[in-house]
């Protein structure tokens, strides 16, 4: 059941902004079991060097066509040389030798990597029916950023954090569909995270428009502990039509905030979490999402081991 837990990257956070590489933080996740990364873009990630590589991949994925794009990137997810029969500048070449480190790193390390950005998608939709034009480019760069991260599995999840108004549901399912769309000739699965809005909602717009749900529990609560939906509400959809869903993250909060790790009692029903996705076989990954701390390593194993601890029982 939880052969495939892994972590989101901003609970790193902490320890990358006292200069701690992100690679290192991967390596001493990955010795410890966790494999399954999905680096969550944000102002956290781009002051580090990391964030500087994928700035390096956005300036660099201008100067490539989709088709050019995609070759490359399987070349450097090779032992290929991604600089033969390639006319290069030299700080091309430097972003270039940058990408190919990192995949030398993911394979090495067996590790599977997606990509997670915030894009206020839902006020576009409600607000603003033409900005779909402007935001294409980026939409696209997004996608070739999820696609070199990992060619065989890439992922590119939107998250709306702020929106929390009504949802026109033909307008915001076609903006959807713009998405999935958008740079159609790289494989990349679009996935939407539930946030302010019900997460029966997101699932109903994810399942019209052919993208994929990230379900996200602690999302659906307010710090009062109410919540958007029930449980029973969400798993009666989910359980319609669990194939709409491709990750779930996993983290506790209370009214208080979001927890360090899971081992606290709060809001969020784990074991029925857990016992839900083992009764309809879900086989995407699961992705902690603890609060930043000095040693999210610490807390992330003791995370795991309390949800074993839930499914022993």
């Amino acid at each position: 059941m939880l052969r495939r837990l892994g972590y989101v990257s901003n609970i790193l956070a902490a320890r990358m902004q006292t200069g701690e590489p992100m690679e290192r933080l991967f390596k001493q996740f990955s010795d410890k079991g966790f494999k399954e990364v999905e680096i969550r873009d944000g102002e956290y990630l781009r002051s580090s060097a990391f964030g500087n590589f994928l700035g390096q991949l956005e300036e660099l994925s201008r100067t490539y066509s989709t088709a050019e794009w995609r070759e490359l990137a399987l070349l450097v997810h090779t032992d290929a040389d991604p600089f033969l029969n390639t006319l290069l500048g030299e700080q091309q070449r430097d972003y270039l030798a940058a990408a190919k480190q990192y995949a030398q790193l993911v394979r090495l390390e067996g590790l599977t990597v997606t990509y997670a950005v915030a894009y206020p998608w839902l006020e576009r939709s409600q607000n603003d029916p033409n900005s779909a034009n402007r935001d294409r480019e980026w939409v696209a760069t997004c996608k070739k950023i999820a696609f070199m991260l990992n060619p065989a599995g890439a992922r590119l999840r939107f998250v709306d954090p702020d929106y929390d108004g009504e949802v026109d549901t033909d307008r915001a399912t076609e903006i959807l569909k713009d998405l999935r769309a958008n740079c159609n000739g790289l494989p990349v699965l679009l996935a939407v995270e539930n946030a302010k809005i019900p997460a029966t909602t997101t699932f109903d717009l994810c399942s019209h428009a052919g993208v994929k749900l990230t379900y996200d529990a602690a999302n659906t609560y307010a710090t009062s502990g109410q919540a958007l939906n029930t449980d029973d509400e969400i798993w009666a959809k989910l359980q319609s039509n669990i194939d709409v869903v491709t990750s779930v993250h996993f983290k506790q909060m209370t009214a208080a905030g979001i927890l360090p790790s899971l081992v606290e009692p709060g809001f969020v029903d784990l074991w029925r979490m857990l016992t839900e996705l083992r009764s309809l076989s879900f086989s995407g990954d699961l992705l902690l999402e603890n609060a930043p701390s000095d040693d999210p390593l610490k807390e992330a194993i003791a995370s795991r081991e309390h949800l074993i601890s839930l499914v022993s029982r």
